[in-house]
C-alpha cells in the first residue's frame, strides 16, 4: 500500500530527511518510489533534489518567482524573461513563415481523416 495523494513538499521533505541520514540516492529513490508508488517522484528529480539538499537548500518549497517572469521559454537557444516576448517571437515566427504553409497542412487533412474513416480508425501516417 503506498500513501496517497501526496505534496511535493512532502515528498521533498522526505527526501531532505534521508540525506540528513547520509543515505545514497538510489537508496533515496527506492524508498519515495516504495511509499509513493506511481504517485513517486521520478529517479532524475530525486537525484536533482539529493543534490540540492546536499549542497545545503533547506526549504522543501518551490522557490518564489516575480510576476510576469514565471513562464521562461526557450526559442532557438534565447531564453524569455517576460510574456510579452514570448508573443513577440511566436508572432514574428508564424509571420515569416510561407503563406501557404498552413493553408498546404489543412488541405493535407481531408484525404489523412477520409482513409482513417474509411478504416475505422486503423490508420497511421508514417
Amino acid at each position: 500500500m503506498s500513501i496517497q495523494s501526496p505534496a511535493k513538499c512532502e515528498i521533498r521533505g522526505v527526501i531532505r530527511y534521508l540525506v540528513w541520514k547520509e543515505k545514497p540516492p538510489f537508496e533515496i529513490y527506492n524508498e519515495v518510489k516504495t511509499a509513493y508508488g506511481d504517485k513517486a517522484m521520478n529517479c532524475t528529480n530525486v537525484y536533482k533534489w539529493c543534490r540540492k539538499f546536499k549542497d545545503g537548500r533547506t526549504c522543501v518549497h518551490d522557490d518564489q518567482r516575480s510576476e510576469g517572469t514565471a513562464r521562461l521559454l526557450h526559442m532557438g537557444g534565447k531564453r524569455f524573461s517576460t510574456d510579452e516576448e514570448v508573443k513577440e517571437k511566436v508572432e514574428k515566427w508564424a509571420k515569416e513563415l510561407a503563406e501557404n504553409y498552413f493553408e498546404e497542412g489543412i488541405k493535407k487533412l481531408i484525404p489523412r481523416y477520409t482513409t482513417c474513416i474509411e478504416r475505422n480508425g486503423d490508420y497511421v501516417e508514417k
